[in-house]
Order: C-alpha cells, then sequence, then structure tokens
C-alpha cells in the first residue's frame, strides 16, 4: 500500500515541478525521457537515503522540511492575499441537498489524511518511552497538524478565487513573482521528500513485522527499491497504470476505516495494555494467535463495517446506493469505524477480557531486556542484545 501512495504522488509531482511548474523558469523545458530521469533521481534519492539512514536522521531532517515549507507558504500567502476577491462564489448556487453533500465530501477528503496513517502511527509511538502520556501524544498530535492543516485549506480556498488550484503548484505560478515562485516549487519537492521518507521508513517496518528477516534498513532499501521500480513503470511504460493505483487508493476507506475502528475498540477493551512477549511470539503459544494468526471476530467485525462502507462510499468508478440517494455524499470516513468498532465490541468483549490480564513474569521478561532493547529489536526468548541506536534501528 506504502508503495502506491508513493508511486502517484512521485508521478503527479514529477509532472508538475517538469513540465508546469519551475523547470522552465530554470531552462529545463526537455519533457522527454532526460527530463524524467533527472526528476526521479532527485525525489526518490533524497527520499531513500534519508528512510535508510534511520529514525533519528528523519526525525531532524523532517523538523528542518516542517519550518522551511511553513516560512515559504507563509511569503506566498502575505504576497497573493491582497489581490483576493472576498467575494467570489460558484457561477451558480448550489442547492441545499449539493450543499450538504459538497460538505460531506470535503469533510471525507479532510478525513483521508489521517486515516491514512493507521498504517504506520505505531512507527512513531514506539519511540516514545512507555511512561509517556497518552493525554499529551493525543494533545501535541491534534494541534501540531490540525493548525497546519486549517492554515492550508483557508489558503488554498482564498487562493482558489484568483485562479485555478487544482494544480497547487502550477496555480501558484500567475500570481508571484518568477523568483519567488521557484523558491515555491523547490518546497514543493521537499514537502513531497519528506512525505516519501514516512512511507518508505513506514513500509520497512511493515516488512518486520510480517515476518520477513531483514534488519530495519534492509527492509527499507528492498522496499525504496520496489516502489522505484513501479515508478519506472508508470513513467516510462504504462498509461494506464496510474488511474487503476487511484481507483484502488480511492477505495481503501472501506476497509481501513473498519480496521481503524476495530484496533481502537481492541484497546480500549484491553484499556491499552498488552503482553509485552506475547504481542511479539509468532505462534499459537501467543495468547493473540487466535485460529491460525486469524483474529476471526475482529475479521467478522471489519467486514460488517466494510459493507456499510460499500453502501455510503462515493469513488471514481463506484458510488453506494445510500451515496446516490444523499446527492453524492460519501459517509463511509465515519460510518466505517463506527460501525466496525461496535460490532468488535459486540461479538468479542467477552473474549478479550478473558485474555486482557498480563502475566507478571512477561512484565519481568520485559524489564530485564530493558526499554530500548524492546523498541528496536522487539522481545524474544533470547539472551538480552546491546540496545540500538535510533539511527540505525
Amino acid at each position: 500500500m506504502g508503495h502506491l501512495g508513493v508511486v502517484r504522488g512521485a508521478q503527479h509531482r514529477l509532472r508538475r515541478v517538469r513540465r508546469r511548474g519551475a523547470a522552465p523558469l530554470l531552462g529545463w523545458h526537455d519533457s522527454a525521457t532526460a527530463g524524467k530521469i533527472i526528476a526521479l533521481v532527485v525525489v526518490f534519492l533524497l527520499s531513500a537515503a534519508i528512510a535508510v539512514l534511520g529514525h533519528a536522521t528523519l526525525v531532524y531532517v523532517q523538523r528542518v522540511f516542517a519550518v522551511l515549507l511553513t516560512i515559504v507558504l507563509a511569503v506566498v500567502f502575505v504576497y497573493t492575499v491582497g489581490g483576493v476577491d472576498w467575494g467570489a462564489g460558484p457561477k451558480t448556487p448550489l442547492s441545499t441537498g449539493a450543499t450538504i453533500a459538497a460538505i460531506f465530501v470535503g469533510t471525507a477528503v479532510v478525513a483521508s489524511g489521517p486515516l491514512s496513517y493507521l498504517f504506520n502511527a505505531s512507527d512513531w509511538s514506539r519511540y516514545l518511552p512507555s511512561r509517556t502520556s497518552g493525554r499529551s501524544i493525543f494533545s501535541t498530535v491534534l494541534w501540531s497538524s490540525s493548525l497546519i492543516a486549517l492554515f492550508l485549506g483557508v489558503m488554498g480556498v482564498i487562493l482558489s478565487s484568483r485562479g485555478d488550484m487544482s494544480d497547487p503548484v502550477a496555480g501558484v505560478r500567475p500570481l508571484v513573482p518568477d523568483t519567488l515562485f521557484v523558491v515555491y516549487a523547490v518546497a514543493a519537492v521537499g514537502g513531497a521528500v519528506a512525505n516519501n521518507v514516512i512511507t518508505f521508513y513506514a513500509s520497512g517496518l511493515s516488512l518486520q513485522s510480517a515476518g520477513v528477516p531483514l534488519r530495519r534498513y534492509q527492509a527499507t532499501m528492498l522496499d525504496t527499491s520496489v516502489a522505484t521500480i513501479l515508478v519506472v513503470w508508470v513513467v516510462f511504460i504504462s498509461d494506464s497504470f496510474l488511474t487503476v493505483v487511484n481507483d484502488f487508493l480511492a477505495m481503501l476507506v472501506v476497509w481501513i476505516g473498519p480496521f481503524g475502528g476495530v484496533w481502537l475498540m481492541d484497546g480500549l477493551l484491553r484499556r491499552w495494555s498488552y503482553d509485552p512477549v506475547d504481542v511479539h511470539t509468532v505462534g499459537p503459544r501467543s495468547r493473540y494467535w487466535a485460529w491460525r494468526g486469524i483474529n476471526l471476530r475482529g475479521f467478522a467485525a471489519m467486514l460488517i463495517g466494510s459493507g456499510v462502507c460499500l453502501l455510503t462510499v462515493d469513488a471514481p468508478f463506484y458510488s453506494g446506493p445510500i451515496s446516490d440517494w444523499l446527492s453524492g455524499a460519501d459517509l463511509s470516513w465515519i460510518l466505517g469505524p463506527l460501525v466496525g468498532a461496535a460490532a468488535y465490541y459486540a461479538i468479542a468483549r467477552r473474549e478479550v477480557a478473558a485474555s486482557a490480564a498480563v502475566p507478571p513474569s512477561h512484565i519481568a521478561e520485559a524489564e530485564q531486556m530493558g526499554e530500548e532493547g524492546a523498541i528496536y529489536e522487539g522481545l524474544v526468548a533470547a539472551p538480552p542484545s546491546p540496545a540500538l541506536d535510533p539511527a540505525e534501528a
């Protein structure tokens, strides 16, 4: 899944910068093979290098990207806000039903961001000390992400009154001087690199959690190689692959929302207390193994939630009957998690309660290995190994 997101994002950004963005201002008018290769190498080489170096490098670079991109966006906003048409509106006013549907569609677009991070949210919290307050994690994530998202949303709405913002890079070019636009385009590439780095890093950890016997940096190198091959296929060979990818990603909410609801409900039922040994044990000895490694009750609850999503989703190639009845309103992003969670509570709460207690011996084993070892190596029935530096984890 991470590979497909990188493929789609890379293809769009390469096209924007190469054809309609800063490239012509820098004297680069080649839209043929050489230009594509240069753009591909720049974006992917930087993304892969940072991801392979590890968590400490990634966090440092992300801070730099965040600060620089915010400064550039603020300058662009200040420069362009003076010419905004504050009375702008649609040429044809929307009906009440269409307005409500548009609000739901916009909300679904906003919700797609946090929902997409259900895959790799734990990749960051795993580095925090176990005594870190859940409330502080929640408030930090809430305010640090929502404030910048609000600023970008307001900026996009305001600038759309002055031109076509369907392409947020090329759309800014007529509104600012060439020099400022070059800086803005470079910052956009930096944002693309920062986004790809997270995906590469998280997909490497996903390979490890699936049981692939590779170190973290090896798994990340494998993933970046696969993603590069896919992007080369999209850019140089296939004409329809990107359409298939977009359609597939548009339907992710059908299962990822219910999956998130089941996962969160399981945590609430256990009061977020998991056995530190069994959670890393692959096999019937683990209390979480269920039936051949599959939690049938969790899977059933996810299917129930997915069924509701299919009735309420509005995707490019498929629209559910309830969504059609509501003039295209997409409710899958909110109903999927809620229904999945409710179904899991109804059919699994007794089983979860019976396996919630953590044996003191397992806690002692975790403490003997040490928190850093548990975080970076995973708990195993073997003598403790030296803790690794986060950059090598």
